[in-house]
């Protein structure tokens, strides 16, 4: 019998847009994630996760006219559209080894 799934984990950190109650993907794209943790795991568990998600899972089409930044800018970004740009945080730096 394959295992069954379940999300136990809560996704929040996000705030609600004032009109309607989902987050605004251009504003707040890092989320945080609190995953379960069981009593019984063996290993010390990771509390709060983030990711990232990309403002462009959220634009269903390209509207024609957007603005574009300039040349140079948009190979510095690696988008030619502001509204697509993400800025993802920095990876962090390996763990020292104990």
């Amino acid at each position: 019998m394959p295992p069954i799934l379940f999300f136990t984990g809560r996704v929040i950190g996000v705030k609600d847009c004032r009109d309607r109650n989902t987050p605004d993907p251009y504003r707040y794209q890092q989320r945080v994630w609190y995953p379960y943790i069981s009593p019984l795991d063996p290993c010390p568990p990771q509390r709060v996760k983030t990711y990232v998600v990309a403002p462009n899972q959220f634009l269903g089409f390209q509207p024609p006219g957007l603005p574009q930044y300039p040349p140079h800018k948009a190979l510095r970004r690696g988008t030619l559209w502001p509204v697509l740009y993400s800025p993802y945080p920095p990876k962090k730096t390996p763990r020292e080894e104990r």
